[in-house]
């Protein structure tokens, strides 16, 4: 019973109660008289609620069979199949194969089967007296003839199922190979092992088909870019990592190589920059961080920091050593007798240089030297 239900009955036997003491104080001798009406009332509200409740629940009832998809006939429910059995049941009817029919139908039927089957029995029998022999084809339909003529038919009838089998073959993509039906990509396996090749995937998942030979050669250099994608560089027939390298070359060379190494490091970087001081200190070192990283971060020391102090030392000289070397070979290109700080000029801009004024009063003066004590027959 819900809490409104609870709190309905409260309020009324509350009124009760109150209208039954008014008719006590008031009216004594009806007092008998109003309990017997009251009783009457009481009895009147719990039939009609009792009625109301069992409609409730039948409905929901009904609600919850219809949810199901049931139907309900004569007071019970069922599938709507089962239904329209029992209908087809009360009306006499008996189900024969999927059909429903009267008992006398039924009968019927079956005498009517019956006498086809011995009927059937009579013809095949007279069929093979007469030496015949049966065949069915793929569509079901019979053939009575000769040995000879049922053996033309299923000659025929095995040509036409292997041209059917084959058209369903093609249909679905495949190909015939030695016999047997594969897709494209396994004949085509198949037959680069007949050739002796076999298959090799790469480690970018790339298939190739190849000699045992050529397959080694793709593995060793497929070994190779796996290690240099994971920043190995091969050294004396091992691989290393690459800041390994770069401490084993630092330690191997001088100062004077290293100087060199900057020297062409800035001679290649240089182009359209304005070289001064500045810019040469900055590109020393960025040649410092991308060639020789592993030494500025695992290797700093006294003598590393030496070392590199005297090839940076070095390198101005020479740079401009280099510097000399083209601009005096292209003197000779053009059989200049000698040279002006126009021509110098001349030579930075077709090269893309541009030096401090500094830089390129040393270039001007080490060049001009050594040009002029060339022999006359070299500058032409």
């Amino acid at each position: 019973m819900s809490s409104e239900q609870d709190t309905v009955i409260i309020c009324c036997g509350s009124v009760w109660v109150t209208l039954f003491v008014c008719v006590v104080i008031a009216f004594p001798e009806y007092s008998p008289l109003f309990l017997v009406g009251s009783l009457f009332f009481i009895a009147i509200v719990a039939i009609v609620r009792y009625v109301a409740t069992e409609e409730e629940k039948r409905k929901k009832l009904e609600a919850q069979m219809k949810s199901r998809g049931l139907v309900k006939y004569k007071g019970k429910w069922g599938a709507p199949e089962q239904v329209f059995e029992w209908q087809q049941l009360e009306k006499g009817l008996v189900k024969y194969g999927d059909t429903w029919v009267t008992p006398k139908e039924k009968k019927k039927i079956e005498e009517e089967i019956e006498r086809k089957r011995k009927e059937r029995e009579l013809f095949e029998a007279e069929q093979r007296r007469k030496g015949l022999v049966k065949f069915i084809d793929r569509f079901g339909k019979e053939h009575w003839g000769a040995s000879e003529e049922i053996e033309v038919l299923r000659k025929k009838e095995l040509e036409e199922r292997q041209k059917e089998f084959e058209e369903r073959q093609k249909a679905n993509g495949l190909v015939k190979y030695h016999g047997e039906w594969v897709t494209p990509e396994r004949k085509f396996e198949k037959e680069q092992l007949a050739k002796g090749l076999h298959k090799y995937i790469d480690r970018k998942r790339n298939s190739r088909w190849g000699t045992p030979e050529q397959i080694e050669k793709w593995r060793e250099k497929d070994f190779e870019e796996e290690q240099r994608a994971k920043g190995f560089v091969k050294h004396k027939g091992k691989w290393i990592p690459k800041g390994e390298l770069e401490l084993l070359n630092f330690e191997k060379k001088t100062s004077e190589v290293l100087a060199k190494e900057i020297a062409t490091y800035i001679r290649k970087n240089s182009k359209g920059l304005s070289l001064g001081k500045r810019t040469f200190n900055e590109l020393i070192t960025r040649f410092w961080m991308e060639k020789y990283r592993a030494v500025l971060l695992e290797r700093w020391n006294r003598t590393v920091a030496s070392k590199m102090r005297e090839a940076e030392g070095a390198t101005l000289n020479v740079y401009l050593s280099f510097l000399t070397e083209e601009l005096i070979e292209w003197a000779q290109n053009k059989n200049l007798m000698r040279l002006t700080k126009a021509d110098v000029n001349l030579f930075l801009a077709s090269n893309n240089l541009k030096l401090s004024t500094s830089l390129e009063q040393m270039l001007y003066r080490e060049s001009k030297l050594k040009y002029r004590w060339l022999p006359t027959w070299k500058r032409k």
